[in-house]
Formats: structure tokens, sequence, C-alpha cells
């Protein structure tokens, strides 16, 4: 399956947590065959990703470590093909949807996720 993500989040949030984080993203699926019932429509989708940084054990890079299921995907338009341009659009209205707040808000709430202000 190819996916394009752009190059930066939607957003990403500060928790109550030291270096923890809520990231958004939308992003394009080319769509495949799926044994597992996943959802694997060709189209624009959003992720909401709950994640920390971890420093690296021997003061390397930072680790990006993510939990299982603790993020959210949402199908937000079918689509043929991908298109920059369309992601570009999706990506600037998005926060504005409600399905973005409830993506965000069910992330948050099955997380015990606290947003600092």
């Amino acid at each position: 399956m190819k996916n394009q993500k752009p190059q930066e989040p939607i957003e990403t949030l500060k928790t109550n947590k030291p270096n923890s984080f809520v990231e958004t993203y939308v992003w394009y699926q080319k769509g495949d065959t799926s044994y597992s019932g996943a959802d694997s429509r060709r189209g624009y989708f959003l992720s909401v990703q709950p994640y920390s940084n971890e420093p690296s054990p021997t003061g390397g890079i930072n680790w990006r470590t993510f939990s299982g299921y603790s993020g959210s995907k949402v199908f937000l338009e079918e689509a043929n093909r991908f298109s920059q341009k369309r992601l570009n659009e999706i990506a600037d209205t998005i926060k504005n949807d409600e399905r973005y707040a409830f993506a965000l808000k069910s992330v948050i709430e099955r997380n015990g996720i606290v947003l600092q202000d």
C-alpha cells in the first residue's frame, strides 16, 4: 500500500506528561485488499496519534514511541488517485470538521490524556 503524508502534521498538541504529544495528520491511502477487515478504502484519511519523545540510551537521536491501538483513523473522502492539491485543501480545513473534533476527543478520552493549554 502506498501512503503519502504531508511533510508537517496539521497539529501537534502538548500533553501534561513530559515529552508527550498528540499529532494529527491527513493522508492518502491507495487502498488494498485487507485480510484483517481493516478499512482499506482508497482515499483521504485523518489520523490522530499520541506519542512520546524518548531520549536514546546512547545519547544519539531521540526515539518516538507509540502504544499499539492508541490512535484513531477516520475515512474522510474517497479518491481514485492522489492529488497533493486536494490533500492540502483537506489539511487546511479539517480543523473545522466535526470528524476532527470527534477523533481527537475519542483519542484523548481513551488514553486518559490531558492537554496543556
